[in-house]
């Protein structure tokens, strides 16, 4: 939170390089000539950053501070999926916090403590919208390859049937552990989901049934 180009030379100093950038996260992973301080890291994600197995998750410069209840829920939410193989699996998580006044009039003075999350993360090999843009290399497109559509739909298949609506479901927010050329003949379905922060990703039904049709419908159509 000192400004971009601090955190980004802080991360960089670690011996991290960026690989992409969203709205709110940007992901880094360990770069070819690291001069990092593995201990600066938790013990159980450095051998895995340094393999390239596990990439950082860590919000932008610009991205908000959250509340503790805001915190939990997005860990909640990537836990539940991470533990049900519908999200990439987690090494490690952390966060940093900072003190902060309300903004409500109702609550003027008062002091509440806010959250930023960082993510250890299963390193996924593209995000969907990749494999799906017009520039992708032939070899690595999803253009035509039915069964990575068809690992696309058990995903969202998946989070319908747990009760859940991801209401930024976008393409992006998919990322799949096939190999970089994907060919034609995919096998187990390997696409997960990610970015699901309790603001977006909300579980409308407490336990699956029959109802999850309508939220399938629901999900596909966002």
């Amino acid at each position: 939170g000192l400004g971009k180009n601090t955190d980004d030379a802080k991360l960089k100093g670690l011996g991290l390089e960026q690989v992409s950038c969203g709205t709110f996260n940007g992901i880094w992973r360990m770069g070819q000539n690291r001069t990092a301080a593995l201990d600066m890291f938790p013990a159980e994600a450095r051998q895995l950053l340094v393999d390239r197995k596990v990439v950082l998750r860590a919000p932008r410069t610009t991205g908000r501070w959250v509340t503790f209840d805001e915190l939990l829920g997005e860990v909640h939410n990537m836990v539940f999926l991470a533990c049900t193989g519908i999200g990439p699996r987690i090494a490690a998580l952390s966060y940093a916090r900072k003190l902060a006044k309300y903004h409500l009039k109702r609550e003027e003075g008062a002091v509440i403590v806010l959250y930023r999350l960082y993510a250890f993360l299963e390193c996924a090999t593209f995000n969907t919208d990749q494999r799906f843009d017009a520039t992708c290399v032939p070899n690595n497109s999803a253009l035509g390859v039915r069964n990575y559509y068809h690992a696309l739909l058990v995903a969202i298949y998946r989070i319908s049937r747990e009760g859940y609506v991801h209401l930024d479901a976008t393409l992006r927010n998919f990322v799949d552990f096939y190999p970089s050329t994907l060919g034609r003949a995919v096998g187990a379905f390997a696409v997960r989901i990610i970015d699901v922060d309790e603001g977006c990703f909300r579980r409308l039904r407490p336990a699956s049934g029959t109802e999850w049709r309508s939220l399938f419908l629901f999900n596909l159509l966002v």
